[in-house]
């Protein structure tokens, strides 16, 4: 990075115009340049494990400063501040109102790509509802979010999903079970998901007919089930019966809903009938 763009960094974060910097995909040693001339917070941004083990500073972060992992890469700038928003809310690390400003480098060329942006901005407000729940609700959607990430990463082999969280007992009531549930009688250790084993279980259960319900504490109670939601209380402009069922259940209940696109691979969240956000996964290495 030149010495000329780190200047203009170093005014855009001055004073207090701005409250956290965030560095999208960082490359090598490009955390250390930049918290030695940067004041404010940082929140460095890793698109996956890999990422993170080839670009973690040999030297520790700075007090004020946290790092968060995405699931999966995201296919576009766009997408990619939205979900590190969305992550960054959900952990607690930023609140509506913040103003940050985002940097990614192109990994090929050097080119830097410098967004500003306040958190207060389009649908991204609908997740403070979210947000102001108690933490295990919160882990329970970043949870789910992990298993729907990859999964729209995985194109060569879509088959779409549907998840269901929170307000167990009226999504349940309004379910009919396509075959025996694969989730019943089994412990809560088997059916936490914020084990890994069990996300990786619900991500190859994906190619099974119906949706999984998850309550409030991420916990599954459910998979293989038909939702019977009436889906005339909703308009959206989206093609698919998935789409709707899960704008509709979420418009009758309390509960929020995830989905992957089959065609796509592209993940939506869905809460009081309406999308809350859109995040398409980027190819995975190798496709």
């Amino acid at each position: 990075m030149d010495e000329n763009t780190l200047s203009a960094l170093e005014t855009l974060t001055a004073g207090s115009y701005r409250d956290l910097f965030v560095l999208l995909t960082p490359a090598e040693g490009l955390y250390e340049t930049i918290a030695r001339r940067i004041t404010i917070p940082v929140l460095v941004v890793f698109e996956d494990r890999e990422n993170e083990r080839e670009t973690t500073p040999d030297n520790h972060f700075r007090e004020q400063d946290s790092t968060i992992t995405l699931p999966c890469r995201a296919d576009g700038t766009e997408d990619l501040i939205n979900l590190s928003i969305t992550l960054a809310l959900l952990d607690g690390i930023i609140s509506l109102g913040c103003r940050a400003i985002f940097l990614r480098m192109a990994s090929n060329t050097g080119d830097c790509t410098i967004i500003l942006r306040e958190v207060t901005e389009s649908s991204l407000e609908e997740w403070h509802s979210v947000i102001v729940r108690p933490l295990h609700w919160r882990r329970a959607v970043r949870d789910v979010l992990a298993i729907a990430l990859p999964l729209g990463q995985m194109r060569k082999r879509l088959t779409g999903a549907m998840y269901v969280i929170g307000d167990t007992k009226n999504v349940l009531a309004r379910s009919t079970q396509l075959f025996m549930n694969p989730f019943g009688g089994q412990s809560r250790e088997f059916r936490d998901i914020s084990d890994s084993r069990v996300r990786d279980t619900l991500i190859e259960y994906a190619r099974l007919d119906g949706a999984v319900i998850i309550d409030e504490e991420g916990i599954v109670q459910a998979a293989g089930v038909h939702i019977n939601a009436d889906t005339r209380n909703v308009a959206l402009l989206i093609e698919g019966a998935r789409h709707a069922t899960a704008a509709a259940i979420t418009y009758e209940t309390k509960a929020l809903a995830v989905t992957v696109s089959e065609k796509s691979g592209t993940v939506m969240v869905f809460k009081a009938g309406k999308v809350i956000l859109t995040v398409r996964a980027g190819k995975s290495p190798g496709q």
